[in-house]
């Protein structure tokens, strides 16, 4: 990897937090050189996230500080602002932060020549240079994994099954249509529907619903050193049909998704891309987000620096991005010597502690309220539940309506 000129600041992940952490930076101080390392060649996750007003509020507030006055930083907060208590495709949220960056003077580097490795660290040093090094690589950090942080305070709330698919024929729920839709299967279904630019165009439907441990298991194969029903090898509904044959969890699943496709009037010409995955509901942080290592010091942001659910994760990571570039650029304030002197024996300066610190308690926090928000969901679905079989029970024909109509009767009830 030969990075010509060298960088000050390079950022592993070219996320929707590394990237924002790079246009950030770069607004603070624009004399910074910032390279962000993104092994894929384009943005390849285009499920919705749905991104909260509080996260947007502080990563704008920590933008309009700046001292870096250009139509790009106006641009860039008006985008944000739109986002604000929308659901938004993951490949725009990067789209369009990677033009800000460029705009901005970032660089960056995709696929095979941006791709790192927990066991190259010291050579991606020397090579970029960098003076400091944020890993935005996700869950699964690399980066993490480099400087030897462990996870700790893991939880597992429950296990959620996912399914991801494109369409032009799903319009966004109304609150009457979703309530019915989640009895059929007796539980909660949480559905994000991207928006539309018009009836022909495909969007990204997300349908989550949580299962219990057994599903979860007998989801999961390995199969040619690969592990199928993960995000990164996901199942199809024709795979996970003939995998139905011998597993009765799964035959309960493909049954469940048959019911959704049926009930929205759609074939299987009508959508294409599926996807099907399993994947624990837990929250998690690293052990510490900021070291020093092989002469640079090494900040975690988002996923890479912890983990958390039930849509709190990307909205965390953004608080976590102004948090981040704000002690990265109070770093580059000091005199050249102070940053030069410095080698891995050395304690971290104050605002990398005063990180550390903040990004504590942004995880203890969020934590909390996200224990919560489950408990309340959880019971919510029990008493639903219970609800649901009575209607049943009582009006047995319901379960074969219509979406629609189950939808009048359950609200008549």
């Amino acid at each position: 990897m030969e990075i010509d000129p060298l960088c000050d600041v390079a950022i592993i992940g070219g996320g929707p937090v590394g990237l924002a952490t790079a246009c950030t930076l770069k607004l603070l101080n624009e004399n910074l050189s910032v390279c962000v390392f993104e092994k894929r060649d384009q943005a390849t996750r285009h499920h919705p996230l749905r991104i909260q007003s509080d996260s947007i509020n502080e990563l704008v507030r920590t933008l309009q500080n700046s001292p870096f006055q250009s139509a790009t930083k106006k641009a860039l907060c008006q985008q944000l602002n739109q986002w604000k208590d929308r659901a938004i495709s993951t490949a725009v949220i990067q789209d369009q932060l990677t033009f800000f960056a460029n705009e901005l003077g970032g660089r960056i580097l995709k696929g095979e020549q941006a791709e790192f490795h927990k066991d190259s660290f010291e050579q991606f040093v020397q090579k970029t240079g960098a003076k400091i090094v944020i890993g935005a690589d996700g869950a699964k950090s690399q980066v993490r994994q480099a400087i030897k942080a462990e996870l700790e305070n893991v939880f597992t709330f429950s296990y959620l099954l996912e399914l991801k698919f494109k369409t032009a024929s799903i319009q966004e729920r109304e609150t009457i249509q979703k309530i019915a839709q989640y009895s059929i299967a007796e539980g909660f279904d949480f559905e994000t529907v991207g928006k539309k630019k018009d009836k022909e165009t495909p969007i990204t439907v997300s349908l989550h619903r949580f299962i219990d441990k057994d599903t979860h298991l007998q989801l999961k194969e390995k199969k040619d050193q690969i592990e199928k029903g993960t995000s990164e090898h996901p199942w199809n509904i024709r795979e996970l049909d003939t995998l139905a044959k011998t597993r009765s969890e799964v035959k309960a699943v493909c049954t469940y998704f048959h019911r959704y496709f049926q009930d929205h009037h759609l074939t299987a010409n009508d959508y294409s891309e599926d996807r099907i995955a399993t994947f624990p509901i837990e929250i998690y942080r690293s052990s510490f987000v900021a070291r020093r290592v092989a002469g640079a010091i090494v900040l975690l942001a988002g996923d890479a620096s912890s983990g958390l659910v039930l849509e709190r994760g990307v909205n965390k990571g953004f608080i976590e991005a102004g948090l981040c570039a704000q002690a990265v650029a109070k770093f580059f304030e000091r005199p050249v010597f102070e940053r030069s002197l410095m080698d891995d024996s050395t304690p971290l300066p104050a605002e990398f502690e005063l990180y550390q610190k903040q990004a504590a308690s942004l995880f203890f926090k969020e934590s909390r309220w996200a224990r919560i928000k489950f408990t309340v969901l959880k019971e919510a679905e029990s008493a639903f539940i219970s609800f649901v079989r009575l209607i049943k029970l009582c009006y047995p024909k319901f379960s074969e309506m219509p979406l629609k109509k189950r939808a009048l009767e359950l609200s008549k009830k």
